[in-house]
């Protein structure tokens, strides 16, 4: 009898307490090792799409520079809807009309020279000295009207924009705080394109200088002192308005220009 209850405690053993506990315990291992893998995969995939997600997110040096440079020019204050035209260049039209028909004329010209080589039996020097003739009159108009202004647009407070006495004379001091409204001057570039140029009144200074070549009024003085941008503009046209012309003045005041004048009026 005790033999026959050994037997069976040994068999009970055996498929019980041996076998299916080690495979059990296999098991939970073999799951625990697979779930703490998984969960470092986990783990440094969400660390290396944040890494590339910061480093995406985070601007280079030229961007930055760039978004310093955007902030500088776009100032919020200043809304298209504030501004007043007080000048608008009598000759733009036309000066825009002849920058396109100068750059249609070389564009034919350059397409041409195909043909003229290959059907007008010319020779190659003579083929290329016809596109290139056609580059003159571009160089030309675009080289003599690059500092053609517009349009000129000046700045009011909202507050203020539809009070009709701040027409009536020229204070900049009325126009902003500190006395130093911002324009917009519009040119336009070789392709007939309006280029706006956004400055402070104190950044205009009169040309004292006579260029033969190329009309030339006023320019942007840089922070070093540097000559900027170039515009031109008709006096005679803008002394023709009480607000403009005092405009002019202020520009001809602070550049100088009046002194020289009232002494070359006292010699």
């Amino acid at each position: 009898m005790e033999t026959l209850s050994f037997k069976f405690l040994a068999i009970i053993s055996k498929s019980h307490f041996i076998s299916y506990p080690c495979h059990s315990f296999s098991n939970s291992f073999n799951s625990s090792s697979l779930f703490f893998i998984k969960r470092l995969l986990n783990n440094n995939t969400r660390l290396l799409t944040n890494t590339a997600a910061g480093i995406a997110a985070t601007p280079t040096t030229q961007q930055l520079k760039h978004i310093k440079k955007i902030a500088m020019h776009k100032n919020p204050k200043l809304n298209p809807e504030n501004r007043m035209t007080i000048y608008a260049g009598p000759l733009s039209l036309h000066v825009r009309k002849y920058k396109r028909l100068a750059l249609l004329f070389c564009t034919c010209g350059f397409l041409l020279v195909p043909s003229i080589y290959f059907y007008g039996k010319a020779p190659i020097v003579g083929a290329i000295g016809v596109g290139l003739s056609s580059l003159v009159p571009l160089f030309f108009i675009n080289y003599l009207s690059a500092t053609y202004v517009s349009r000129i647009y000046i700045y009011l407070p909202p507050q203020r924009r539809y009070e009709p006495s701040l027409r009536r004379s020229f204070n900049p001091y009325a126009l902003h705080s500190s006395g130093n409204p911002y324009l917009t001057i519009e040119t336009f570039d070789w392709l007939g394109r309006i280029e706006e140029t956004t400055l402070k009144l104190s950044e205009l200074k009169e040309y004292k200088n006579k260029n033969k070549f190329q009309w030339i009024t006023w320019i942007k003085q840089e922070s070093n002192n540097r000559i900027g941008k170039r515009f031109y503009v008709e006096k005679r046209v803008l002394k023709q308005d009480v607000f403009s012309k005092g405009l002019v003045e202020w520009i001809e005041k602070q550049s100088g220009l009046n002194q020289v004048q009232k002494t070359n009026d006292l010699k």
